[in-house]
């Protein structure tokens, strides 16, 4: 268990520049504090997802409220999107204890009395870089300088569910980067009946990159595979049109500075479908860091 404060957090040590983490936040007044020392300045980039079920369930019940701060005590970074129940910041660090604070809040179908349950957390150290980070009040816009030079996209910031690029035409393919702590959003309305398969083609040696399926604000499946490449199939059994939402980013934070996004539907719709609604029922498939992926 990590401790409630910085004075008892919980010392994560990194190997080969990255560390991860799986707790609880048991109760809502559970706050969970971790120290972590980096060798030199540079970012540190961190994710916090809470545990999620692969199909047809909202996925989690815990909304995650992520912040850091330097060894002072300064804020130096905060994650807590209204949209989506994962969070994710990357900020500027020196040599020194830093410290991450997780904990369980209210946002878009949660409250903060049910806002509890299991989460994963990564934290990826990257000596050298910088970054320049904005923070509006549902989201993180980060534009950043690494040692690969990498450059935001032309859709950028579509770094949230709010601010997601829609996809009205199929099928859809575009070339874009994915820079230390960015993520693009899509989002696709699914004819009733129908089915899309999304398909994100990458060189992993160039930095390995996950995707999420997003529906009414929860991760319902994940793409995260460690080789080139990550795919998932959605479709809509319900008897109306549904939006989904497919988030890209790099696995611990790590960019990428091309990949090509496919969207395409696999399966037709219902004749009779005239009815739009955000409501859908999934089926997914996906693949995982312990499976083989093509």
């Amino acid at each position: 268990e990590a401790g409630d404060t910085t004075a008892t957090a919980r010392l994560l040590t990194l190997s080969n520049n990255e560390v991860s983490f799986s707790g609880i936040i048991a109760t809502t007044q559970d706050l969970d504090f971790f120290r972590i020392n980096v060798p030199s300045a540079g970012t540190l980039a961190v994710t916090a997802n809470p545990w999620f079920s692969t199909e047809n369930t909202k996925g989690n019940n815990l909304d995650i409220d992520l912040q850091v701060f330097n060894s002072a005590g300064t804020l130096i970074g905060s994650h807590s999107p209204s949209d989506v129940a994962t969070a994710s910041v990357t900020v500027n660090v020196v040599a020194g204890d830093n410290y991450i604070r997780l904990d369980g809040v209210a946002g878009g179908i949660y409250t903060d009395y049910g806002s509890i349950g299991q989460y994963n957390l990564e934290a990826v150290f990257a000596a050298g870089n910088t970054v320049t980070t904005t923070q509006p009040s549902t989201a993180t816009t980060t534009t950043t300088t690494s040692a690969a030079g990498c450059q935001n996209d032309e859709l950028e910031s579509n770094d949230s569910v709010s601010s997601a690029t829609s996809v009205a035409t199929l099928p859809y393919s575009n070339t874009l980067s994915i820079c230390s702590g960015d993520m693009d959003v899509f989002v696709v309305n699914i004819c009733a009946g129908g089915a899309v398969e999304v398909v994100a083609s990458f060189d992993h040696s160039d930095g390995d990159i996950d995707m999420d399926l997003i529906i009414d604000g929860a991760v319902r499946s994940r793409s995260d595979s460690a080789t080139d490449n990550e795919a998932l199939t959605v479709q809509n059994t319900g008897a109306n049109d549904g939006l989904v939402y497919f988030a890209v980013y790099g696995y611990n934070g790590v960019s990428n500075p091309s990949y090509t996004i496919n969207i395409a539907q696999s399966q037709s719709c219902n004749a009779d479908d005239t009815t739009t609604t955000t409501t859908t029922t999934t089926t997914t498939t996906t693949t995982s860091r312990s499976q083989a992926s093509t």
